[in-house]
């Protein structure tokens, strides 16, 4: 799970209900439900969710293996499609104590990109 998801709580059958409920919490803050809709499946190629809703913007994460000559490139990457509104940006930084959400986001996909490495280093 990535750094900031705390639990995941059930599976959506399909790709347009959401696929978990993680508990999210910012590093040293509160924690908060979100209800993100898988949007890309495709086994050993791509995964994609979005979370998107009022007030919260829209932002989708993305998970891509290419094949290389020693194994597989795992990229992930997120696209703003619609950014958290000014007034709800500094809200939420108030209410979990820090204020530049995108290096918090940076952040987080490093770790789950060096966790996903560990663990297939592994196997």
């Amino acid at each position: 799970m990535p750094p900031l998801c705390l639990d995941r709580r059930g599976d959506g059958p399909g790709l347009s209900e959401p696929a978990s409920r993680p508990a999210t919490r910012a590093a040293g803050g509160p924690s908060w439900l979100t209800f993100p809709a898988v949007t890309v499946a495709e086994p050993g190629r791509a995964f994609a969710f979005n979370r998107s809703g009022p007030g919260i913007g829209s932002y989708t994460w993305r998970n891509d293996l290419q094949p290389t000559a020693t194994g597989r490139r795992l990229t992930e990457s997120f696209d703003v499609e619609r950014p958290l509104p000014k007034a709800m940006a500094w809200l939420t930084a108030k209410w979990v104590g820090r204020s530049d959400g995108d290096a918090d986001l940076h952040e987080g996909m490093q770790v789950t990109l060096s966790r996903i490495k560990q663990a297939a280093e592994a196997h």
